[in-house]
């Protein structure tokens, strides 16, 4: 039997000082075809710490979503839905320990 593949989706709004988050998903013992991550960012910049961290990881990626104005943890949960390739997705809030 195979196992569904699983689609994580974290974000942002540029207000995170440390991505812990990035570093629990990047240290599961199972497969990394069996799942990939997604960092949403709302607005366009993204720390150079996190860009490092997530381009360490063979199956995470940034999502820019390149809005102004009041951040909205909505647009970012639907994009990253949206671009999920999993047949299960967790959304997780992007401060989780």
């Amino acid at each position: 039997m195979n196992q569904p593949k699983i689609s994580v989706v974290t974000w942002n709004g540029g207000f995170r000082e440390s991505f812990h988050t990035v570093d629990f998903f990047a240290n599961q013992t199972f497969s990394k075809e069996e799942y990939d991550f997604t960092w949403v960012e709302y607005y366009s910049k993204v720390s150079q710490p996190l860009k490092e961290k997530i381009d360490s990881i063979p199956n995470g990626k940034i999502l820019c979503l390149e809005r102004d104005g009041q951040w909205h943890a909505g647009q970012c949960m639907n994009a990253g839905v949206q671009d999920s390739e999993g047949e299960l997705l967790v959304i997780t809030d992007g401060d989780i320990a």
